[in-house]
């Protein structure tokens, strides 16, 4: 069960990613996170047992797969009060980043507003 608070740590189920006041705290999870191990358990299933691509619906193999992001993206809408259809999974920040600049480009024009700030380099602080 993972905890979480100043001065208690986070236990993640892995001694190696436990973090306590004497060791320094991860943040850069926007690269990689550590796993809760209920997580791990259900993937591994889709990883060993009963993989496909959900976006190839001519074979039972993706369509197993598209019913399980199905439920995956609700479970998450869930968690952050969302649609299940607003909840998008993506491979990566690249992507991501990607996704959310060209998105708000199309909004923006729609919208009269047509200037984007960004930075020139990504993950950089």
């Amino acid at each position: 069960m993972a905890q979480s608070g100043i001065g208690k740590g986070v236990n993640f189920g892995h001694a190696s990613t436990f973090m306590s006041a004497s060791q320094p705290v991860y943040l850069d999870c926007n690269a990689t996170t550590p796993l809760e191990p209920a997580v791990a358990v259900v993937m591994r299933h889709f990883f060993e047992e009963e993989y496909g691509n959900e976006g190839s619906r001519t074979h039972a193999f993706g369509s197993r797969a598209k019913a399980a992001v199905q439920k995956a993206r609700k479970q998450v809408g869930e968690l952050l009060d969302a649609k299940p259809e607003e909840v998008i999974f993506t491979s990566g920040a690249t992507e991501s980043n990607n996704l959310a600049i060209l998105g708000l480009g199309n909004w923006g024009r729609q919208h009269g507003k047509t200037h984007i700030i960004t930075t020139p380099g990504q993950g950089r602080i």
